[in-house]
């Protein structure tokens, strides 16, 4: 007799007494690591971004790119915090994207296309000058001096309309950054935002990974891309301080 059994026959039932309801798991589930059921690894494919750029990394220099796991409708949803640690940056600067998919090399590739598309090329075009044909720039005016902003691409999502570009929106929040002090160091400004049926769902503009309040304000007072359905933007780029003499220095 089975351990199991015994232990129903002693507590005086039978196996025609069992009721079996829905499996749950009463703890959390560890931790998503690179070689768990054909995950990829979101920093061997940051690193290799890096290298196809021809950015080579030292002690002064440091990446990171962490995979957190997230519940989905379906499939598997993956998000990933790229990080880049530089002498030049105001502080170590983090971006996070997720994607969704079948598999966990779908979600994690719908993630890092993001970041691609969104924000290596200001990382890399700002702090190592090795993209300048795949950036936006222009000179900034700020009273604790010049900078060049360095900016990605605009990233649409939720829709499959046209949505106007984010220019007017940037140029109030730049205008609004005046009024915060800025030391000479590059620093990292993103916004994302979402709307549904032209109301503001999702207002977070970020300063160097930090929430900037200003920020928010400005886009609360503002237009909605689209008056209908449901649309989302994110637009990433990095202030580098300037001098007169070389416009594309990234300071100390």
């Amino acid at each position: 007799m089975s351990p199991f059994v015994a232990a129903l026959a002693h507590a005086g039932s039978r196996l025609s007494d069992l009721v079996f309801s829905e499996a749950a798991l009463t703890e959390d589930l560890l931790l998503v690591e690179a070689g768990d059921g054909g995950v990829p690894s979101a920093l061997g494919i940051f690193e290799g971004l890096l290298r196809g750029h021809g950015v080579v990394l030292n002690g002064d220099v440091r990446v990171g790119a962490k995979l957190f796991a997230h519940p989905a409708p379906a499939g598997v949803m993956a998000q990933v915090d790229f990080a880049v640690s530089h002498p030049a940056l105001a502080k170590t600067l983090v971006e996070s994207f997720a994607g969704h998919g079948v598999t966990w090399r779908e979600a994690v590739g719908g993630a890092v296309n993001k970041f691609e598309r969104g924000a290596l090329h200001p990382i890399v075009e700002g702090l190592f000058r090795a993209a300048p044909d795949q950036v936006q720039r222009e000179r900034y005016e700020h009273p604790d001096g010049g900078f060049e902003f360095v900016l990605g691409a605009q990233l649409n999502m939720f829709t499959d309309r046209p949505v106007p570009g984010a220019g007017p929106l940037l140029d109030r929040l730049l205008e609004a950054l005046r009024s915060e002090p800025l030391i000479r160091k590059v620093h990292g400004l993103r916004f994302f935002i979402a709307y549904l049926d032209g109301r503001l769902q999702t207002n977070e503009v970020l300063l160097d990974g930090e929430r900037w309040v200003g920020g928010e304000a400005v886009v609360a007072g503002s237009r909605a891309p689209l008056a209908e359905g449901r649309v989302a933007v994110r637009l990433f780029g990095l202030l580098v301080p300037v001098s007169d003499q070389d416009s594309r220095s990234v300071g100390p």
